[in-house]
């Protein structure tokens, strides 16, 4: 006895467990051998949990200190001879349960699954407070979807629970690309990018990759790296051997004569109606008859005309600001009938079927191609509209000369490397005019909309800067 209770006997756990390893499953159909290995993860789902229980129970009153170790982690990679990343993950849920009564409730009925709560776990580090708060709601959540969707709708809260708690940095808005040599002179790549970019970098990947060929072996990275390469330097044969020449020559590569770059003249003012001299301010193709761009996602690779001296911040300087993405907002029938249930600042929102935050869905919608569809619950499509553009092109060459760049206080990003911001929020019906639009770099585009704040020019031509109370 223990506790009180009878006290389950491990020996015969194992004993057990020593069975089912050596059965012979040789003259079983295919149908008993998948029910079988189903079975047993079920039995492994259910041990997992219990694992995470006795870990809770240990903690307690830290127990696992009179073995000499400084953390659960520690002591359970050491004594359960478990990895440690295996070891943090019975730490972190254990120590969820210690902190939230419901969500130890819900556990200990069997409600609540050891994925789940890793889950919930996860998400809830440093939001505690939020958390607490919305605790009856997420334990709802996990209560009615399978894992698939209970991991979106957990990833989907974060983002709301970091786009409505303490502001982030200017400096934490940047994208980012470390490169470091390993072992044996391998260079490898480490980077963070905005979810727009990175986006469209993956998607233009993917489309380089293709299918891979039939005799293809090579995993999805090994294709990948071979795409961003091709890409970079154009196909390359791997099969060639570099000759002496060459090699001398990617020692000592020639040097560059920049004066042999032709300038094109550049006309600020000029109106450019030729199809043959396009304004290069957006990366994807003015479209003459459907406004909806569809499958044709922006190059993250144009043709790159030589850049206008650091003075001349013309109208043609080819935009190179977040890639241009087209949103569309799916709206039920029933929101147009009851109006009132409808919160524009609280909708979800995806990129590519990945969730994304709020302000970073504000942030796209100022310079994009927006278009509606309007449905009748989760899977009903009643029409769909076609798309039109937030900041047009002519627009856009009159903000360049207006402004001469980003218009947030003291940053110098040239207007080529800017978006379109509207200072009235679109989801708050601003219009896309003159008055209630100007130029402002991703960086500081993505923390304006993250902290509200109000960002505008005012009649006089000076830049308004203040906070803004959020919905």
């Amino acid at each position: 006895m223990h506790g009180g209770t009878p006290r389950p006997s491990l020996d015969r756990l194992r004993a057990e467990v020593a069975l089912f390893r050596a059965e012979d499953r040789d003259g079983w159909t295919g149908f008993a051998r998948t029910s079988r290995a189903e079975e047993l993860i079920g039995i492994l789902r259910e041990l997992d949990a219990a694992c995470i229980a006795a870990v809770r129970d240990a903690n307690r009153d830290k127990a696992w200190t009179a073995h000499g170790h400084s953390s659960v982690t520690d002591w359970l990679a050491h004594r359960a001879q478990i990895s440690r990343p295996s070891a943090a993950r019975y730490s972190r849920t254990a120590k969820h349960l210690s902190q939230f009564d419901k969500t130890a409730e819900a556990f200990d009925a069997h409600e609540l699954g050891a994925e789940q709560l890793d889950r919930l776990a996860r998400v809830a580090r440093r939001r505690e407070k939020l958390y607490a708060e919305q605790e009856d709601m997420l334990l709802g959540q996990a209560a009615e979807h399978d894992l698939s969707d209970f991991t979106a709708i957990t990833e989907q809260w974060r983002l709301y629970a970091d786009d409505h708690l303490t502001p982030v940095e200017v400096s934490d808005c940047e994208s980012t690309l470390d490169v470091r040599v390993g072992f044996g002179g391998w260079r490898v790549l480490e980077g963070t990018f905005e979810p727009a970019l990175g986006a469209a970098m993956e998607r233009v990947l993917r489309d380089r990759m293709g299918p891979p060929a039939a005799d293809d072996t090579r995993s999805v990275a090994e294709r990948r790296a071979q795409a961003l390469a091709d890409l970079l330097l154009g196909p390359v044969k791997r099969d060639a051997e570099p000759s002496v020449s060459d090699a001398a020559e990617a020692a000592d590569p020639a040097p560059i004569d920049h004066d042999s770059y032709d300038t094109p003249a550049a006309d600020p003012v000029a109106d450019r109606t030729d199809s043959s001299d396009a304004d290069e301010t957006d990366m994807r193709p003015e479209p003459q008859d459907d406004p909806e761009c569809g499958d044709d996602a922006p190059s993250l690779f144009p043709s790159m005309p030589a850049a206008p001296s650091p003075s001349m911040h013309t109208a043609s300087a080819p935009r190179r600001g977040a890639p241009r993405v087209n949103v569309d907002v799916r709206v039920d029938i029933e929101v147009l009938t009851n109006p009132d249930q409808f919160d524009p600042d609280h909708c979800r929102a995806e990129l590519d079927g990945r969730p994304i935050a709020p302000s970073e869905a504000r942030m796209l919608c100022c310079d994009s191609w927006i278009g509606r569809i309007l449905a009748r619950g989760a899977s009903q499509v009643i029409d769909v509209g076609r798309r039109s553009r937030t900041a047009p092109d002519a627009l856009r060459r009159a903000l360049v000369i207006r402004d001469g760049g980003c218009r947030f206080p003291g940053c110098t990003q040239a207007p080529e490397r800017c978006d379109v911001h509207h200072p009235e929020q679109v989801s708050r019906g601003g219009e896309t005019t003159f008055a209630n639009t100007c130029l402002i770099c991703p960086k500081h585009h993505r923390y304006v909309h993250r902290n509200w704040l109000f960002l505008g020019v005012d009649a006089n031509g000076e830049t308004i800067l203040r906070p803004e109370s959020p919905p």
